[in-house]
């Protein structure tokens, strides 16, 4: 059972006194049986060294072949017999590995099925580890850093492996780190190296900066690499570059992760009007505009400057992907339908979305001063806003819904009810919301060269694939944020319910939520029921056919796709949001879209094409 002490150390020790003990049967079984191999010769009593010396020199005679002059004889009598004596075609039953016998690692850690025998390591073992968070998080980790999270302590005291932990401002990471890398001065290990690092992964191998662990996966992570097989195809080619390479190790799912962000509506103002939850683009245009004209409400739909967020709740209906923004986060909306890369800005259905938009816009329906907020739908002053009953509609995240409900202190009527995505008609199964996949985030966690060992290094990050390992990651210490009962996995009212942090900074002290894992299905750690039926009520409408898998683009490929696509980021950051107000004519599309095209966009989505090509050419087998 998960979570139970194995005491693999007393088992170790029983194991190798069996072993020496069989192993002096052995011999004396075969002292015993060459004494008795010679036919009708008497027994020897010569050493046994002498028996095997003369059964050596047999085998050697028996192997050399037979000259022309002297061809073999066709065996004259009793062949079944000779078979009998001999089946030397019947090749010898392999013995079934025992799941308990103890394995050592090339790192010198010690290993079976259930996990590895703690502490790693007899000796101290230590690694320095650069991790980014931001500014918020900084300050709830204050002074201490990152040492002050539980599952980190607990990680410590299992492993025996002090980890110095360089923690960073997530902001300026990029900026910081490419300085070291310039230095040389680099730590032992990168947590999430993709935010830090100003090039392709792929290229930080080939340019020295990061170890491939490829080589090292089957000699010294092997729960690693138990996990990794055990993946889906398309989860193992995201991991495998072009070149072959491992670059780090990411979170690997042991189950496939959904939508975690999607469309909130105020139910309490759909109670009082007598309406339905809306599921077209009719339905939510009536509903609004009955928010607008009986209620009253300024923003009866919530729009921040990022007019589309990260969630393309509101644009699946028209068959492409809109998740545009450069406010805070770079989410760009490329997607696949059979295998023909797409970019949704490009397609038709994202002209008749920016149509709807605009009309919404026309009518009041969106508030007329939504260009000049944050980006960031969710930063604390538009969730004020969201909260403070002027707003009938918006886009949210699970874990952000116990702050929404902080309505309720002013409007005790708040409630709040979670829809599926928009959709043109009854029924209409949309592509693009359903991620699919076992890799949570883009949370590449590398080994530098500067790692004085690499393979301990390695086997630490493995621990967290282990079962012991993954628990602390997924659910923290046992006692503390949770206990089993009856076999599963039950919080504690202490760590739920706890008087010193909020969810997200409950999550932050008590999980190592940042370090790559296996991600086990636990129960969620969610204070409302609403958040429980979140992943299943925005995923209604998807299969998640269009999403594009995590390609990469080659050194080559990321230089010229820079320097088409910033220009054509900027272009659209500065003239999406005027189509919605009008300052930008509709009726001038197409001539956006050529400009978009004169700006290189048939380039960048030919890149993107190659990548997605080359990725399903990989080869997956690692070994």
């Amino acid at each position: 059972m998960p979570g139970e002490k194995n005491n693999l150390k007393e088992r170790r020790m029983e194991m190798k006194r069996t072993t020496k003990l069989l192993a002096l049967l052995l011999a004396l079984g075969m002292l015993l049986s060459l004494a008795a191999c010679g036919g009708s010769t008497p027994a020897s009593s010569a050493p046994a060294e002498s028996a095997s010396a003369e059964a050596s020199a047999s085998a050697e005679e028996a192997a050399e072949p037979e000259t022309a002059e002297e061809p073999a004889e066709e065996p004259a009598e009793e062949p079944a017999e000779e078979s009998a004596e001999e089946p030397a075609e019947e090749p010898a039953e392999e013995p079934e590995e025992d799941p308990n016998a103890i394995k050592e690692t090339t790192s010198g850690a010690e290993y079976n099925a259930e996990g590895y025998v703690l502490p790693l390591y007899d000796e101290d073992v230590s690694f320095t580890a650069r991790i980014g968070f931001p500014p918020n998080d900084l300050t709830l980790f204050g002074d201490k850093g990152y040492e002050i999270n539980h599952a980190v302590q607990k990680a410590e005291e299992m492993t025996g492996v002090h980890i110095d932990w360089v923690v960073v401002n997530s902001e300026v990471n990029m900026e910081q780190f490419s300085l070291q890398v310039a230095s040389g001065a680099l730590e032992d290990i990168v947590v999430d190296a993709g935010s830090a690092y100003s090039s392709t992964l792929a290229n930080g191998v080939e340019e020295d900066v990061f170890v491939d662990i490829r080589p090292y996966m089957n000699e010294c992570m092997p729960f690693f690499k138990s996990v990794f097989e055990g993946a889906l195809d398309d989860t193992k080619r995201s991991l495998i570059t072009d070149a072959g390479y491992i670059c780090g190790v990411n979170t690997i799912s042991d189950y496939n992760e959904k939508q975690r962000e999607g469309l909130m509506i105020r139910k309490d103002y759909l109670e009082t009007l007598g309406l339905d939850v809306p599921e077209t683009y009719d339905d939510l245009y009536n509903v609004l505009t009955a928010f607008k004209s009986e209620l009253g409400l300024t923003d009866p739909i919530f729009f921040a400057s990022d007019f589309v967020y990260s969630s393309n709740a509101l644009v699946s209906g028209y068959d492409v992907l809109g998740t545009f923004s450069v406010t805070g986060f770079v989410v760009s909306p490329w997607y696949q339908v059979d295998g023909q890369v797409k970019y949704g800005i490009m397609e038709e259905g994202y002209y008749d979305y920016i149509s709807m938009i605009h009309q919404w816009y026309d009518e009041d329906l969106i508030s007329h001063d939504f260009a000049s907020r944050e980006g960031n739908p969710n930063s604390m002053t538009n969730m004020g806003t969201i909260s403070s009953g002027a707003v009938g509609l918006f886009h949210g995240e699970t874990e952000l819904i116990p702050i929404y409900m902080m309505g309720q202190t002013t409007d005790p009527n708040f409630e709040l009810e979670l829809i599926p995505d928009i959709v043109k008609t009854p029924g209409q199964t949309t592509h693009l919301l359903n991620n699919k996949s076992q890799i949570s985030r883009v949370d590449t966690t590398c080994v530098t060269t500067a790692c004085s060992d690499v393979e301990k290094a390695l086997t630490w990050l493995d621990f967290f694939f282990s079962n012991d390992g993954a628990l602390l990651c997924n659910v923290g210490v046992e006692g503390e944020s949770y206990e089993f009962v009856d076999g599963k996995i039950q919080y504690l009212d202490s760590f739920l319910n706890n008087p010193d942090y909020n969810e997200k900074e409950r999550n932050c002290i008590f999980l190592m939520a940042s370090i790559p894992k296996l991600g086990l299905d636990v129960p969620k750690t969610y204070s409302l029921d609403i958040q429980f039926t979140a992943e299943d009520i925005w995923t209604t409408h998807d299969d998640g056919a269009y999403i594009l898998p995590s390609i990469s683009l080659n050194e080559e490929e990321t230089r010229e796709y820079a320097q088409r696509y910033s220009d054509i980021s900027t272009y659209l950051a500065e003239n999406l949001s005027k189509f919605v107000t009008g300052e930008n004519d509709l009726a001038d599309w197409d001539s956006f879209v050529g400009t978009l095209n004169d700006m290189g966009m048939q380039d960048c989505i030919d890149i993107y094409q190659a990548a997605l090509d080359r990725f399903y050419d990989i080869d997956i087998n690692i070994d």
